[in-house]
């Protein structure tokens, strides 16, 4: 099939830029010629019902590689690139740093800091072990020494890692009202409990973020949290009531998307 056909063939479905695009990341991965009728039509059938096309190659970029996704797992956003990029280029010069993820998904974050701060030891954790096996898939394709933990962040008390130099975390922020708002190739597919936290407690994770920070990062040390953008200034204050030195980043787009927060001595 020429890509031309495959692209009206998506096109009632998607926006002519963005059937591009889908067309342009499936190609990249099969090549057309080589498929049969049948099963190209079985793809298009699946973009057509919205399935995000990263779910359907297994595959998504983050920072300069690709990355194994399943159903499990987040697909990776581009802010969180830019997290991960701020916070390498604050450490990638310190030496024998200690770095704890929390919520790794895809292990997108991890091995990324992993990559670019090689002598760091790192540790990442998840609720689900579906999603670390991804991430465990990912780590063994680029060679990167993470120390994956199922663990249920929110319940646990006792921690299996050290006093910490950097704590990050992309948690789950989204509060559930919002998921009408959103488009289906989200809400249909991707995991739930790594997208949407309840209405009454949308700060659920920061508070436990802060409460951790307290006893389990060194002094001087770093949270880097990803947010809800119109969140940001409440997790500021949550940090500052805690008496952390705080930042609020702003993305590409111009949105109070992060916060830094550095353990007082």
């Amino acid at each position: 099939m020429q890509i031309n056909k495959f692209i009206a063939a998506i096109s009632s479905c998607y926006a002519p830029s963005e059937a591009k695009k889908i067309a342009s990341l499936f190609a990249e991965k099969y090549n057309l010629n080589d498929l049969d009728d049948a099963s190209i039509h079985k793809y298009i059938t699946r973009i057509n019902h919205l399935e995000p096309i990263q779910y359907i190659i297994e595959e998504a970029w983050f920072y300069d590689i690709p990355f194994y996704v399943n159903e499990h797992t987040l697909i990776p956003r581009p802010e969180t690139e830019e997290l991960v990029d701020f916070i390498i280029k604050e450490n990638k010069s310190k030496k024998k740093l200690s770095i704890l993820d929390i919520g790794t998904g895809t292990g997108c974050i991890p091995i990324t800091l992993k990559r670019k701060i090689p002598d760091a030891t790192i540790w990442a954790i998840d609720i689900s072990t579906k999603a670390l096996n991804a991430a465990k898939i990912n780590a063994a394709t680029y060679s990167t020494d993470i120390n994956f933990i199922a663990m249920d962040f929110l319940a646990a008390h006792h921690y299996p890692f050290p006093l910490l130099d950097i704590i990050v975390s992309n948690p789950p922020y989204i509060p559930q009202a919002e998921e009408p708002l959103m488009d289906a190739t989200v809400t249909k597919y991707e995991p739930h409990t790594a997208l949407f936290v309840p209405d009454n407690h949308p700060l659920i994770f920061y508070e436990r973020i802060v409460d951790f920070a307290k006893t389990q990062l060194k002094n001087s040390g770093a949270v880097y949290v990803e947010t809800h953008y119109q969140y940001a200034l409440e997790v500021v204050a949550m940090f500052d009531a805690a008496a952390f030195e705080t930042t609020v980043i702003k993305d590409i787009t111009g949105n109070n998307r992060f916060v830094k927060a550095i353990k007082k001595p």
